[in-house]
């Protein structure tokens, strides 16, 4: 019966950890420090948990029939926790898609897994001493029970991220872990345990609608239309009278509302370019569509990577916009872009690309050195290429500073000719060739080629083009120049500029006034000499040895799962739906360790030695990740 509930514990924390942090990367808006931040409390939960249920445990008079209480209590909490969630969510955010600081994060996290993982440690404490007053004549190392719950911890990961998530909402498979539970309490304690499992059955089959009502609370006071689950995030469509939003976890990503930027992005390259006929739109919508299709091109390729976008857009469009996906000229292709541009063997006049800000390393992939050689690698003679990156108007933080001119020198690196243009973004032209951006052609193109335009207008031009503007942002921008380092996939320096920027929103900071990448050398640094000092200090620490090893290694070993989770998101970019395999295989590879050291190291050996190797081969591991 232990060895069940063990693995049934592992099965179920591991599911449900999944299911909390893919609702947290939709609230937090794919920001990757959440991810951190949600594990760190979650295992101080649950270690503060065994540390108390440790000491109360053997004052218990009656420790099974506790147990059974407190597994049938975590049957009734799981489903409970995912509606603390979106309370929570409303208590945080006063509208839906207020962004939350470092502050808030680390409390919401904290709120919402304190219940469930103070039970989750209880359960496994409650577990072993069951085990060991269970009259067996020989007691089983702690290695072996931790064992039992890791192989339920992998099968649950696995099997939540595969399966479940594609074919259930998260309050569902809330349900189907709380059954699970009642199930093994009715075979193992009491047959009445089945009244709850036949209860919770039609509260399975009516979850749809506790689930929209969920959502309409969270959203509250839009008008939520429909949501949908991608490998990339929750799809949710709102409604406002004749507006149709599109968010992206908590980020909008298409309007049907026509913007500034729609024109800006397209109508300047384009009016800018000798003679465009192939254009690809890398993200951006239908908009930027409809304003290129202004021109005589001869084609249109628009890259979206989220199907399931491209699917609502398809659901939710007025006539106007859905006669875009029958133009001929219009070839919508779903794909990842940077997959897609690694393989077109096609040659574009402009390359518009249209994706949120370097904030995340989702969204970091389309500024780094190897995306931008891509990009040129596919780009014509006299081809623009030209992406937004966030501006303001008449005043740049140093956080922006350094951001943005991260990414000019590294675009830089790579284009011969590159020129911001200061609007409601700044626009960034770059081109293997020098083009003469000035408001006088940019008008004088615009009435010959008679363009109907609503923003874009002659005293809009003349604002943006304004010689003082231009001359300010470049020196904002060069004076962070020399600092500031190339931005790729596996040193995304303007991630970290970003995520600067982020926390500047809310008046915190990262590294205070030290040069960011300096500072994480710095700690990467500390870390290894720690290890280093540690190994010396081994011989003479005889009583807290073990317990300074398990702190040490483990925490080495989150940090580094963490790094692989940054790592995978930087080059594929769909941790929302690999989350629960990650943590699987992380797990997986502590499992094989213990079992390794379980089985082929000797008890009556100083282990001393193995100790220090052991520490020594993360010490470099670390480094080779660098």
């Amino acid at each position: 019966m232990i060895f069940v509930f063990l693995f049934l514990l592992g099965f179920i924390s591991l599911g449900f950890q999944t299911l909390l942090l893919r609702e947290f990367l939709v609230i937090f808006s794919d920001n990757e420090l959440i991810i951190g931040i949600f594990l760190f409390n979650w295992m101080l939960t649950v270690g503060i948990a065994s540390y108390i249920g440790e000491i109360f445990v053997k004052r218990i008079g009656n420790i099974k029939k506790t147990f059974e209480y407190l597994v049938f209590f975590t049957a009734l909490i799981i489903p409970a926790n995912i509606f603390l969630v979106g309370f929570l969510r409303r208590f945080f955010q006063k509208t839906p898609t207020e962004m939350l600081g470092l502050v808030s994060a680390f409390s919401f996290s904290f709120f919402a897994v304190f219940l469930i993982c103070l039970v989750f440690g209880l359960w496994f404490v409650y577990c072993a001493n069951m085990l060991n007053l269970s009259g067996r004549s020989v007691v089983l190392p702690i290695s072996r029970l931790y064992a039992v719950e890791i192989t339920g911890c992998v099968f649950g990961g696995f099997l939540t991220s595969i399966l479940l998530v594609r074919y259930f909402s998260p309050l569902q498979i809330s349900l189907i872990f709380s059954a699970l539970i009642f199930l093994s309490l009715s075979v193992y304690f009491s047959k009445r345990y089945l009244l709850f499992l036949i209860f919770f059955v039609p509260l399975f089959y009516k979850s749809d609608s506790l689930e929209k009502l969920l959502i309409s609370y969270q959203w509250k006071p839009f008008n939520v239309v429909e949501t949908k689950d991608s490998i990339y995030g929750k799809i949710t469509v709102l409604k406002n009278e004749d507006a149709v939003d599109f968010y992206e976890n908590s980020s909008k990503v298409y309007s049907t509302v026509l913007s500034a930027k729609n024109e800006e992005i397209t109508h300047l390259p384009l009016l800018l370019s000798y003679d465009c006929k192939n254009i690809l739109l890398l993200g951006g919508g239908l908009h930027n569509i409809r304003e290129i299709l202004k021109y005589p091109v001869k084609k249109i390729v628009y890259v979206e990577q989220n199907p399931v976008l491209v699917e609502l857009l398809k659901k939710h469009s007025d006539d106007r916009i859905m006669s875009l996906w029958e133009n001929p000229r219009v070839k919508v292709i779903s794909t990842d872009g940077r997959f897609f541009i690694k393989r077109t063997t096609d040659i574009y006049d402009c390359i518009i690309l249209d994706v949120s800000p370097p904030l995340t390393g989702l969204a970091n992939r389309y500024f780094t050195k190897e995306f931008f050689l891509e990009v040129k690698n596919i780009l014509s003679e006299k081809g623009l290429f030209v992406f937004p990156l966030l501006s303001s108007e008449n005043y740049m933080s140093d956080e922006q500073k350094y951001l943005t001119a991260s990414v000019l020198k590294t675009v830089k690196s790579v284009f011969s000719y590159c020129e911001v243009i200061p609007a409601s973004n700044n626009y960034f032209i770059c081109s293997s060739e020098k083009h003469d951006i000035s408001s006088k052609l940019i008008k004088r193109k615009i009435a010959e080629k008679n363009i109907e335009l609503k923003y874009l207008t002659n005293f809009y031009v003349d604002y943006i083009l304004r010689d003082d503007r231009s001359e300010k942002l470049d020196e904002w921008v060069n004076e962070k120049q020399k600092e500031v380092l190339y931005n790729t996939d596996f040193r995304p320096i303007s991630y970290l500029y970003g995520l600067k920027l982020w926390l500047s929103f809310f008046g915190e900071k990262l590294f205070l006034k030290i040069d960011i990448y300096s500072a994480a050398n710095t700690i990467f640094v500390f870390m290894i000499s720690a290890y280093l000092f540690l190994i010396l200090l081994f011989v003479k620490i005889k009583k807290r040895l073990y317990e300074l090893v398990v702190v040490v290694v483990s925490g080495a070993s989150i940090i580094l799962a963490l790094t692989m989770i940054f790592a995978f998101q930087s080059v594929y970019g769909y941790v929302y739906q690999k989350i629960g395999i990650l943590l699987s295989v992380n797990l997986l590879g502590i499992g094989a360790g213990s079992f390794l050291s379980e089985n082929f190291i000797p008890k009556n050996r100083n282990n001393i030695v193995a100790i220090k190797l052991t520490i020594i081969f993360m010490a470099i591991f670390s480094l080779i990740l660098t």
